[in-house]
């Protein structure tokens, strides 16, 4: 089963699997350069190269709605996806960098939502260097430089030949790259990510909660990512080599390290 489309509450989905336990997928700071228009390619990039592993669940990838108002912070969108969850039942919830932001507003929040909680490349905040290199993306944003954001991007979140071929390919397919329905809607999403404190909501998380960090800590150090995991009243914290994008460099040990979580191995 894949499908796509506008879903609970006005938020762009994508969903696959073949099972009867959901697990929904809360996207990262660039979710509105892509994941938040639905498609079919996008669906079938999802289910048959990102999350793969994960095909045996209903996996739902939610993205944040088109047109987020000014001031939007990672509690707001916590709330937000509280309501999706009132809408299509409880859910284990993978949540990516930002995504992983605004999943620990929603378990803590909303704790009879969240069945376990695994939060990638996410820790308590931003360090200095993520902080310079998200206010780097809102400048391109706001200047409509969306070819150089994705080169930018790319070359930030991977490591190693990825770090150098995929801004190339970038810059080769620059005419094909998605741009946001809603320009201010990338601003707006680094300004919720440079916001986020999570010294203010770790503490309060009831569900068992994974932390699976990246080495490169290229936006949040790996000492901020087990920081974050020390303060899970039932927190675990697993380390991979690679860069912020771990959950597709490393998406075998990644898939099947989560995959044990769920099923309760930790």
């Amino acid at each position: 089963m894949v499908e796509y489309g506008t879903g609970p509450v006005g938020h762009p989905c994508h969903r696959f699997g073949a099972g009867s336990e959901r697990l929904v997928i809360v996207p990262g700071v660039m979710d509105p350069l892509g994941w938040n228009t639905p498609s079919r390619l996008t669906a079938e990039l999802l289910a048959r190269y990102y999350f793969r592993a994960f095909r045996e669940y209903d996996v739902w990838v939610v993205s944040r709605p088109p047109g987020l108002s000014p001031g939007t912070t990672a509690r707001d969108l916590g709330d937000r996806y509280a309501r999706v969850l009132d809408a299509i039942g409880s859910a284990h919830v993978l949540g990516l960098s930002l995504g992983g932001m605004i999943a620990t507003h929603l378990a803590a929040r909303h704790p009879e939502q969240v069945n376990r909680l695994v939060l990638v490349a996410c820790g308590t905040h931003l360090g200095e260097h993520g902080r310079h290199t998200v206010r780097r993306w809102r400048r391109l944003a706001d200047g409509d430089r969306w070819t150089a954001l994705h080169v930018d991007y790319a070359r930030t979140v991977y490591s190693g030949t990825r770090a150098q071929t995929v801004p190339w390919l970038y810059r080769l397919a620059s005419r094909w790259l998605p741009r946001p329905l809603v320009p201010a809607d990338v601003s707006l999403s680094c300004d919720a990510m440079l916001a986020y404190d999570g010294t203010d909501v770790l503490d309060d998380i009831e569900a068992p909660a994974l932390v699976v960090a990246d080495s490169d800590g290229t936006l949040v150090p790996e000492r901020l990512q087990r920081d974050g995991a020390r303060r899970l009243p039932d927190g675990y914290v697993v380390a991979f080599e690679g860069g912020h994008a771990v959950y597709e460099e490393r998406r075998r040990e990644f898939g099947r390290t989560v995959l044990r979580f769920l099923d309760g191995e930790f």
